[in-house]
């Protein structure tokens, strides 16, 4: 029987090494590599036995007992699961795969880490079991062992996140979070508000922030960027999560006209200078002709050989008593 995601992140070095040469696996490089390769080869296993038992199933076999049943799908009493480990939905395999692993283990980076693992646990596209082992390629040290214990202990998700906020968010550490992350959380301009509001509701959800829908609502408005707060002076007070949407779209539309309303007026701005001539109708001269300086009189406009103050000269045609200096009438 090969071993199970547990059992593997209970391996060291060696013994590393040795299952993936058992398998015909690269056994080189870093522990965190032998690892994965190996959890990768269980996942691949998992859904082939998941498919054939469950091709064998709608076939109508008799031969389906304990024994035949792959034991990745089969729960403590023996029996298959709804949502059996390692037999998920293509959307879920997908969800979790682009999901950025755990490089660090600050409060701040754990918090934001489960959160978007809640979001992905509240599709229910896997049973808890399942999703917990999937979660143990992305973490690192601490937190691995930390699932890993969940794992054995039989915990859902819910109780796995309730021992995580005990074990690492004693309450100097939710205090701090829960002011940075709700409170005083200031909306930068950059960021899209929907994320906004959504980093506020999962923080307030996994740090256990007690305070109503209201409240979380009136919370995040006052934190709003001011250009965004300048567009919602006419809207009405929202109310619940769905009217703070409402408003946020209307406030996204109107901000979508005025970005509209600058291009535009930019690129008329732009057509103007590049369709003005050189020199205008009516005799108004253009801005290049202006640029000119006469070096006779020294006003601009026009050049030395087109100057009105210009006398003749006796001659050679210089005046008497001298050449005359630019800038001299």
């Amino acid at each position: 029987m090969g071993l199970s995601s547990v059992e593997i992140y209970r391996l060291n070095r060696d013994q590393l090494r040795e299952e993936c040469s058992r398998l015909g696996l690269d056994n080189t490089g870093p522990v965190r590599e032998l690892r994965c390769r190996l959890v990768q080869q269980l996942k691949a296993t998992t859904m082939a036995n998941a498919q054939d038992f469950d091709e064998r199933k709608a076939s109508g076999s008799n031969d389906l007992s304990d024994d035949a049943v792959p034991s990745e799908i089969l729960n403590v009493g023996g029996e298959c699961q709804a949502h059996p480990v390692g037999h998920c939905t293509p959307v879920y395999v997908e969800l979790m795969r682009k999901l950025p692993p755990l490089t660090s283990e600050e409060p701040e980076a754990i918090l934001r880490f489960v959160a978007r693992l809640d979001e992905v646990y509240q599709l229910k596209l896997c049973e808890d079991r399942s999703f917990i082992t999937r979660i143990l390629p992305l973490v690192p040290g601490v937190i691995l062992r930390f699932f890993g214990d969940c794992l054995v202990n039989r915990k859902d998700w819910e109780q796995s996140k309730k021992a995580l906020l005990r074990e690492f968010f004693p309450h100097f550490i939710r205090e701090r979070l829960i002011r940075d992350l709700i409170t005083f959380n200031f909306h930068k301009e950059a960021t899209p508000v929907r994320e906004f509001i959504d980093q506020v509701f999962s923080a307030a959800r996994i740090l256990e922030y007690e305070a109503t829908e209201q409240s979380l609502v009136d919370r995040i408005v006052m934190n709003l960027h001011p250009t965004v707060l300048a567009q919602s002076a006419l809207i009405d007070r929202p109310h619940s999560r769905k009217d703070l949407y409402e408003v946020v779209g209307i406030i996204e539309e109107k901000l979508a006209v005025n970005r509209e309303r600058i291009r535009n007026l930019e690129s008329q701005q732009e057509r103007t200078v590049q369709e003005s001539p050189r020199r205008g109708v009516g005799g108004n001269e253009s801005y290049a002709s202006r640029s000119v300086e006469c070096w006779g009189c020294g006003r601009s406009g026009h050049i030395q050989r087109f100057c009105r103050s210009r006398k003749s000269q006796p001659g050679n045609g210089q005046a008497p008593g001298g050449s005359r200096n630019p800038g001299q009438q």
